[in-house]
């Protein structure tokens, strides 16, 4: 009887876990979103530039805790496209950036979806 015991206490402490590592994804990569969202939105070519290069400073402080627990052909697609992003700043593509910065929301959104507790990450 303590052996069933032991295994739901697992199973519990597997959930726990589980639900913490979601929320603080939802948290991280959330705010980087936002972040990409509204430089993606902004008009002005220099202050969506600072917000990318800032979303760009988050992900890098949180890449390597993604890259603990999220697939890296995911990441290599996230760091891909803030290498195109780079060069559509240096070429002052403002179409090409906005449109980088949207893929990018996006990328990370998804990546965020990935480790979600939906039916659909279940099934």
């Amino acid at each position: 009887m303590r052996r069933i015991w032991i295994g739901i206490g697992i199973l519990v402490v597997l959930l726990v876990l589980g639900l913490v590592v979601m929320k603080i994804t939802h948290q991280q990569l959330g705010a980087v979103a936002d972040t990409l969202k509204q430089a993606s939105e902004n008009r002005d070519w220099d202050e969506a530039v600072v917000l990318a290069q800032k979303a760009e400073q988050d992900w890098q402080q949180k890449r390597h805790w993604m890259a603990a627990l999220a697939d890296h052909a995911d990441i290599d697609n996230v760091d891909e496209i803030f290498a195109q992003l780079a060069v559509y700043q240096q070429r002052r593509s403002e179409t090409d950036h906005a449109a980088a910065c949207a893929q990018l929301a996006e990328a990370i959104c998804d990546l965020e979806e990935n480790y979600r507790l939906t039916w659909r990450n279940l099934l």
